[in-house]
């Protein structure tokens, strides 16, 4: 088989190909010298023909083009390694597998249920005629009195404000200055809910 490169390189090619009117008799030259003398029947029936591979050039594809100034993305989730089980159903050992017991209604009329707190109803006070205040350990300003911490306070004052404020003045300066913030946040708070 004659090399193909050596034939391109004969000036006879180079002449045959300058005409126009010689391409066609050029084919059938190359195709003589690259087949087979014995298989003269298929030279003059197929034509073979070679065509350059076009790429289609775009910006990025350019030879010459500009790099990016940004960083090029790399491979999408480079180094993820899972580390779950992902090959089918996971093996399981060897103890049995154990189900909910069968349902049971509760049954509400059974002797610890419905005699509980029978006895807790037991006048061990007396006659039911002592208050549970009465029972209250604690100051005396503050028993059965429940109001906010402003009012509280107030009350604080007037109980033990003299003795506070001679014998611990700190403390009785902290909460006139508390009493103050409040009666003033709680102004405010007021003022905006009647402008609604």
């Amino acid at each position: 088989m004659f090399p193909v490169k050596d034939f391109l390189r004969n000036s006879l090619f180079k002449s045959l190909i300058s005409d126009s009117s010689n391409k066609i008799s050029c084919m059938k030259n190359l195709l003589r010298f690259t087949s087979n003398g014995s298989d003269s029947s298929s030279v003059n029936n197929s034509l073979t023909t070679y065509k350059k591979e076009s790429k289609v050039v775009t910006d990025k594809t350019f030879e010459h083009a500009t790099r990016s100034p940004y960083k090029t993305p790399g491979p999408r989730r480079y180094g993820h390694h899972i580390e779950y089980y992902t090959n089918g159903v996971l093996p399981r050992h060897e103890r049995p597998v154990r189900s909910l017991p069968p349902y049971r209604p509760k049954d509400n009329w059974a002797t610890k249920p419905a005699l509980f707190g029978q006895n807790d109803y037991i006048d061990i006070l007396g006659d039911g005629t002592v208050h549970p205040a009465d029972l209250l350990t604690g100051p005396r300003w503050l028993i059965a009195f429940k109001a906010n911490e402003r009012d509280r306070m107030l009350r604080k004052m007037e109980w033990e404000g003299p003795r506070l404020k001679l014998m611990y003045p700190s403390e009785y300066n902290r909460i006139e200055k508390r009493i103050r913030y409040l009666t003033k946040i709680y102004n405010f708070k007021r003022a905006r809910r009647w402008v609604d």
